[in-house]
Protein backbone atom coordinates (compact mmCIF):
# COMPACT_ATOMS: atom_id res chain seq x y z
CA UNK A 1 0.00 0.00 0.00
CA UNK A 2 1.30 3.85 -1.13
CA UNK A 3 0.82 7.39 -0.80
CA UNK A 4 -2.34 8.88 -2.78
CA UNK A 5 -0.25 9.73 -6.05
CA UNK A 6 -1.00 13.25 -6.82
CA UNK A 7 -3.17 14.14 -10.05
CA UNK A 8 -1.72 15.98 -12.66
CA UNK A 9 -3.07 18.06 -15.70
CA UNK A 10 0.12 17.72 -18.12
CA UNK A 11 -2.11 19.58 -21.09
CA UNK A 12 -1.19 22.88 -18.79
CA UNK A 13 2.76 22.15 -19.11
CA UNK A 14 3.05 23.21 -22.90
CA UNK A 15 3.92 26.37 -21.37
CA UNK A 16 6.60 27.14 -18.60
CA UNK A 17 5.59 26.62 -15.40
CA UNK A 18 4.85 30.56 -14.59
CA UNK A 19 2.10 31.43 -12.27
CA UNK A 20 1.41 35.60 -11.34
CA UNK A 21 -1.25 35.53 -8.50
CA UNK A 22 -2.62 38.92 -8.35
CA UNK A 23 -5.06 38.88 -5.40
CA UNK A 24 -2.91 41.82 -3.75
CA UNK A 25 -0.11 42.12 -6.24
CA UNK A 26 1.87 39.24 -4.96
CA UNK A 27 4.00 36.82 -7.54
CA UNK A 28 3.93 33.33 -6.64
CA UNK A 29 6.77 31.95 -9.02
CA UNK A 30 7.19 28.65 -10.14
CA UNK A 31 9.64 28.77 -13.04
CA UNK A 32 12.75 29.07 -11.07
CA UNK A 33 15.15 26.72 -12.99
CA UNK A 34 18.48 28.52 -14.43
CA UNK A 35 16.94 31.84 -12.52
CA UNK A 36 19.33 33.60 -10.74
CA UNK A 37 18.89 36.11 -7.43
CA UNK A 38 19.05 39.35 -9.69
CA UNK A 39 16.13 38.74 -11.59
CA UNK A 40 14.42 38.27 -8.21
CA UNK A 41 15.72 41.18 -6.62
CA UNK A 42 14.48 43.01 -9.78
CA UNK A 43 11.18 41.76 -9.02
CA UNK A 44 10.94 42.75 -5.29
CA UNK A 45 11.54 46.04 -6.32
CA UNK A 46 9.00 46.48 -8.69
CA UNK A 47 6.46 44.66 -6.33
CA UNK A 48 7.33 47.23 -3.66
CA UNK A 49 9.21 44.32 -1.76
CA UNK A 50 11.66 45.75 0.71
CA UNK A 51 14.57 43.56 2.43
CA UNK A 52 14.44 42.64 6.10
CA UNK A 53 16.48 40.61 8.26
CA UNK A 54 15.98 37.39 8.05
CA UNK A 55 15.61 34.53 11.04
CA UNK A 56 18.56 34.12 13.45
CA UNK A 57 17.57 30.10 13.45
CA UNK A 58 17.63 29.38 9.66
CA UNK A 59 19.67 26.53 8.39
CA UNK A 60 21.57 27.47 5.44
CA UNK A 61 22.02 24.13 3.11
CA UNK A 62 25.93 23.24 1.66
CA UNK A 63 27.06 25.49 -1.26
CA UNK A 64 24.02 28.11 -0.45
CA UNK A 65 24.66 31.90 0.35
CA UNK A 66 23.03 33.20 2.95
CA UNK A 67 19.19 33.62 1.70
CA UNK A 68 18.14 37.03 1.20
CA UNK A 69 14.39 37.91 2.70
CA UNK A 70 11.98 40.57 1.95
CA UNK A 71 8.79 41.59 3.22
CA UNK A 72 5.73 43.00 0.87
CA UNK A 73 2.73 44.33 2.56
CA UNK A 74 -0.75 43.15 2.68
CA UNK A 75 -4.00 44.41 3.91
CA UNK A 76 -6.08 42.67 6.32
CA UNK A 77 -3.56 39.33 6.59
CA UNK A 78 -0.12 39.44 8.21
CA UNK A 79 2.48 40.86 5.50
CA UNK A 80 3.89 38.40 2.81
CA UNK A 81 7.50 37.72 4.28
CA UNK A 82 9.76 35.74 1.11
CA UNK A 83 12.79 34.39 1.66
CA UNK A 84 15.26 33.30 -1.54
CA UNK A 85 18.08 30.45 -1.32
CA UNK A 86 20.31 30.55 -3.85
CA UNK A 87 23.40 29.10 -4.41
CA UNK A 88 26.72 31.39 -3.21
CA UNK A 89 29.04 30.24 -6.88
CA UNK A 90 26.55 31.22 -9.51
CA UNK A 91 23.31 33.00 -7.56
CA UNK A 92 21.42 30.02 -9.49
CA UNK A 93 17.59 30.21 -7.24
CA UNK A 94 17.03 26.91 -5.29
CA UNK A 95 14.36 27.78 -3.06
CA UNK A 96 11.48 30.17 -2.32
CA UNK A 97 9.73 30.22 0.66
CA UNK A 98 6.25 32.52 0.67
CA UNK A 99 5.14 33.19 3.99
CA UNK A 100 1.93 35.27 5.71
CA UNK A 101 2.72 34.40 9.32
CA UNK A 102 1.90 36.55 12.40
CA UNK A 103 5.07 34.94 14.50
CA UNK A 104 6.97 37.14 12.07
CA UNK A 105 5.56 40.07 13.70
CA UNK A 106 4.83 38.96 17.12
CA UNK A 107 7.65 38.99 20.20
CA UNK A 108 4.97 36.64 22.15
CA UNK A 109 2.08 34.67 19.89
CA UNK A 110 -1.07 35.45 20.90
CA UNK A 111 -5.03 34.16 20.43
CA UNK A 112 -5.95 36.13 17.47
CA UNK A 113 -9.38 37.38 16.48
CA UNK A 114 -11.67 35.15 14.47
CA UNK A 115 -11.86 37.24 11.46
CA UNK A 116 -8.28 37.52 10.62
CA UNK A 117 -7.88 33.93 11.16
CA UNK A 118 -11.00 33.66 8.56
CA UNK A 119 -8.60 36.13 6.03
CA UNK A 120 -5.87 33.76 6.31
CA UNK A 121 -7.99 30.90 5.75
CA UNK A 122 -9.44 32.50 2.22
CA UNK A 123 -6.19 33.62 1.39
CA UNK A 124 -4.84 30.25 1.43
CA UNK A 125 -7.49 29.05 -0.41
CA UNK A 126 -6.92 31.50 -3.37
CA UNK A 127 -3.40 30.10 -3.24
CA UNK A 128 -5.13 26.75 -3.67
CA UNK A 129 -7.56 27.32 -6.40
CA UNK A 130 -4.48 28.99 -8.35
CA UNK A 131 -1.93 25.95 -8.12
CA UNK A 132 -4.83 23.38 -8.79
CA UNK A 133 -5.28 25.59 -12.28
CA UNK A 134 -1.62 25.78 -12.65
CA UNK A 135 -0.20 22.35 -11.90
CA UNK A 136 -3.26 20.28 -11.23
CA UNK A 137 -4.59 18.74 -7.27
CA UNK A 138 -1.83 17.92 -5.18
CA UNK A 139 -1.45 15.07 -2.30
CA UNK A 140 -3.07 16.26 0.25
CA UNK A 141 -3.94 15.87 4.14
CA UNK A 142 -5.96 17.81 6.53
CA UNK A 143 -8.76 20.27 5.18
CA UNK A 144 -9.60 23.99 6.99
CA UNK A 145 -13.08 23.50 7.33
CA UNK A 146 -13.50 22.86 10.98
CA UNK A 147 -13.11 26.11 12.58
CA UNK A 148 -13.58 24.74 16.08
CA UNK A 149 -10.32 22.64 15.93
CA UNK A 150 -8.65 25.75 16.51
CA UNK A 151 -9.06 25.45 20.04
CA UNK A 152 -7.60 22.26 20.58
CA UNK A 153 -4.08 20.59 20.48
CA UNK A 154 -2.17 20.54 17.28
CA UNK A 155 -5.45 23.22 15.87
CA UNK A 156 -6.76 23.03 12.29
CA UNK A 157 -3.87 22.04 9.32
CA UNK A 158 -3.73 21.38 5.70
CA UNK A 159 -0.90 20.43 3.84
CA UNK A 160 -0.97 19.65 -0.15
CA UNK A 161 2.30 18.80 -1.64
CA UNK A 162 3.17 18.58 -5.57
CA UNK A 163 5.48 16.96 -7.42
CA UNK A 164 4.77 18.22 -11.07
CA UNK A 165 8.19 16.90 -13.03
CA UNK A 166 11.51 15.46 -11.62
CA UNK A 167 13.36 19.01 -10.78
CA UNK A 168 10.09 20.86 -9.20
CA UNK A 169 8.19 20.41 -5.86
CA UNK A 170 6.09 22.49 -4.35
CA UNK A 171 4.03 22.57 -1.12
CA UNK A 172 1.52 25.17 0.38
CA UNK A 173 0.41 24.57 4.23
CA UNK A 174 -1.58 26.26 6.87
CA UNK A 175 -2.17 25.94 10.53
CA UNK A 176 -4.36 28.18 12.74
CA UNK A 177 -4.59 27.04 16.32
CA UNK A 178 -5.33 29.17 19.35
CA UNK A 179 -3.86 26.28 21.48
CA UNK A 180 -1.68 27.50 24.34
CA UNK A 181 0.44 24.88 26.83
CA UNK A 182 3.96 25.73 28.73
CA UNK A 183 4.06 22.57 30.54
CA UNK A 184 6.67 20.42 29.64
CA UNK A 185 7.20 18.80 27.36
CA UNK A 186 4.87 20.59 25.00
CA UNK A 187 5.27 24.66 25.44
CA UNK A 188 2.77 24.99 22.59
CA UNK A 189 1.75 28.41 21.38
CA UNK A 190 -0.87 29.96 19.36
CA UNK A 191 0.30 29.44 15.54
CA UNK A 192 -1.23 31.33 12.70
CA UNK A 193 0.53 30.34 8.98
CA UNK A 194 -0.21 30.17 5.40
CA UNK A 195 2.69 29.22 3.58
CA UNK A 196 4.11 28.25 -0.24
CA UNK A 197 7.44 26.62 -0.72
CA UNK A 198 9.09 26.22 -4.56
CA UNK A 199 12.04 24.25 -4.62
CA UNK A 200 14.35 22.58 -7.01
CA UNK A 201 14.49 18.81 -7.17
CA UNK A 202 17.04 16.64 -8.03
CA UNK A 203 17.83 12.82 -8.18
CA UNK A 204 18.69 11.68 -4.59
CA UNK A 205 20.97 9.91 -2.96
CA UNK A 206 21.06 6.88 -1.52
CA UNK A 207 17.54 6.39 -2.29
CA UNK A 208 15.58 4.32 -0.11
CA UNK A 209 13.49 1.43 -2.04
CA UNK A 210 11.82 -1.85 -2.14
CA UNK A 211 11.03 -5.15 0.37
CA UNK A 212 14.41 -4.59 1.77
CA UNK A 213 14.38 -1.26 2.59
CA UNK A 214 11.07 -1.90 4.22
CA UNK A 215 11.83 -4.67 6.19
CA UNK A 216 14.79 -3.78 7.69
CA UNK A 217 13.42 -0.67 8.75
CA UNK A 218 9.95 -2.78 10.55
CA UNK A 219 12.73 -4.70 12.16
CA UNK A 220 14.61 -1.77 13.49
CA UNK A 221 11.46 0.07 14.65
CA UNK A 222 10.31 -2.92 16.29
CA UNK A 223 13.85 -3.83 18.30
CA UNK A 224 13.74 0.40 18.85
CA UNK A 225 10.15 0.30 20.54
CA UNK A 226 10.76 -3.06 22.52
CA UNK A 227 14.39 -1.70 23.71
CA UNK A 228 12.04 1.93 24.90
CA UNK A 229 9.58 -0.18 26.63
CA UNK A 230 12.23 -2.28 28.70
CA UNK A 231 13.50 1.05 29.77
CA UNK A 232 16.54 -0.56 27.80
CA UNK A 233 17.54 3.61 26.62
CA UNK A 234 20.80 2.87 25.50
CA UNK A 235 19.75 -0.14 23.47
CA UNK A 236 16.90 2.31 21.92
CA UNK A 237 19.55 4.74 20.66
CA UNK A 238 21.68 2.55 18.85
CA UNK A 239 18.64 2.22 16.90
CA UNK A 240 18.33 6.18 15.99
CA UNK A 241 20.05 7.66 12.70
CA UNK A 242 23.09 8.88 13.82
CA UNK A 243 22.16 12.68 12.71
CA UNK A 244 20.00 12.26 15.88
CA UNK A 245 21.78 10.07 18.30
CA UNK A 246 24.06 12.10 20.54
CA UNK A 247 21.15 14.84 20.55
CA UNK A 248 18.72 12.23 21.86
CA UNK A 249 18.56 12.22 25.43
CA UNK A 250 16.84 10.62 28.52
CA UNK A 251 13.75 12.68 28.81
CA UNK A 252 13.04 12.72 25.02
CA UNK A 253 13.69 9.11 25.21
CA UNK A 254 10.72 9.16 28.41
CA UNK A 255 8.56 11.33 26.39
CA UNK A 256 8.95 9.54 23.05
CA UNK A 257 7.62 6.36 25.67
CA UNK A 258 4.69 8.02 27.34
CA UNK A 259 3.27 9.21 24.35
CA UNK A 260 2.83 5.76 22.59
CA UNK A 261 1.08 3.13 23.73
CA UNK A 262 2.36 -0.06 25.05
CA UNK A 263 0.15 -2.02 22.26
CA UNK A 264 1.37 -4.18 18.88
CA UNK A 265 1.80 -2.14 15.77
CA UNK A 266 1.18 -2.98 12.12
CA UNK A 267 2.43 -0.92 9.20
CA UNK A 268 -0.69 1.04 7.73
CA UNK A 269 1.31 3.17 4.86
CA UNK A 270 4.41 4.07 3.72
CA UNK A 271 6.52 6.16 1.06
CA UNK A 272 9.85 7.41 0.40
CA UNK A 273 10.66 11.13 0.11
CA UNK A 274 12.72 13.21 -1.06
CA UNK A 275 14.79 16.11 1.41
CA UNK A 276 17.54 18.08 0.24
CA UNK A 277 18.00 15.88 -2.69
CA UNK A 278 18.64 13.08 -0.01
CA UNK A 279 16.08 10.18 0.08
CA UNK A 280 14.17 8.84 3.16
CA UNK A 281 11.46 5.97 3.96
CA UNK A 282 8.86 7.19 6.00
CA UNK A 283 6.53 4.58 7.62
CA UNK A 284 3.26 5.27 9.11
CA UNK A 285 2.33 2.42 12.10
CA UNK A 286 -0.98 2.22 13.29
CA UNK A 287 -2.08 0.25 16.60
CA UNK A 288 -2.69 -3.61 15.45
CA UNK A 289 -6.69 -3.09 16.87
CA UNK A 290 -7.32 0.10 14.58
CA UNK A 291 -5.48 -0.42 11.64
CA UNK A 292 -8.49 -0.19 9.17
CA UNK A 293 -9.00 3.23 9.23
CA UNK A 294 -7.08 4.35 12.23
CA UNK A 295 -7.42 7.64 14.35
CA UNK A 296 -3.80 7.98 14.43
CA UNK A 297 -0.72 6.58 13.67
CA UNK A 298 3.08 6.84 14.42
CA UNK A 299 5.04 7.97 11.58
CA UNK A 300 8.41 6.74 11.74
CA UNK A 301 11.18 8.35 9.09
CA UNK A 302 14.34 6.41 8.25
CA UNK A 303 17.61 6.60 6.97
CA UNK A 304 19.54 4.71 4.14
CA UNK A 305 20.66 2.41 6.49
CA UNK A 306 17.45 1.80 8.25
CA UNK A 307 17.75 4.20 11.46
CA UNK A 308 15.31 5.84 13.19
CA UNK A 309 15.91 9.53 12.26
CA UNK A 310 12.37 11.38 13.40
CA UNK A 311 9.33 9.94 15.15
CA UNK A 312 5.37 11.54 15.21
CA UNK A 313 2.31 11.01 16.83
CA UNK A 314 -0.32 11.95 14.10
CA UNK A 315 -3.76 12.21 14.09
CA UNK A 316 -5.85 11.19 10.97
CA UNK A 317 -9.38 12.09 9.77
CA UNK A 318 -11.17 8.85 9.57
CA UNK A 319 -12.94 8.25 6.01
CA UNK A 320 -16.70 9.08 5.88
Amino acid sequence: MTFPKYILRSSIFISSLFIIINASAQDIQLDIHGKKMHEFIDLELKLGGKLIEGKDDIIIPKAMATPLTYKRNEIGIPDLVVTYTFSSKDSLIDYIKYEWELSNFENTPKKQLLGLQKAMIKKHQFLADQLHLTIGEGRKTGNLSDLNKMNSKGGLRSLEFWKPNDTLMVDLFAQFSNYKDEEPPIFARPINTVSVSVSKSAKPVNPVKGAEAVNKAKKNFGEFMFKLESGNEDGAKGLLSLQIRDKMTSPMLKTIKALIKSEPFDLYDYDAVLINNVSYLIIDYAYANDNEDPAKVVRATFDKEGLIIAMQLRTRERKV
